[in-house]
């Protein structure tokens, strides 16, 4: 499984946590599972961005530059 996978797992987990603790009338659960859907929800964004990140300096560096070519 990959990174991603996982954290989107670990933020649906934490969504049904709050809802339970909502549900059940108990604040600290309620107040456990935002705090851990708002911490994996910003660890996804993260992920995400260094992937993309990653991706694009692949991409570059795969295709040479248009001002470094000589013309023929």
């Amino acid at each position: 499984m990959t990174t991603q996978i996982r954290l989107l797992e670990a933020h649906l987990l934490a969504l049904a946590l709050t809802l339970a603790g909502d549900l059940l009338g108990n604040g600290v659960l309620t107040t456990v599972g935002a705090a851990g859907a708002a911490f994996s929800l910003l660890a996804l964004f993260a992920v995400m961005a260094s992937a993309l990140a990653g991706g694009v300096t692949r991409w570059l560096r795969a295709r040479p530059s248009p001002l470094l070519t000589t013309r023929g």
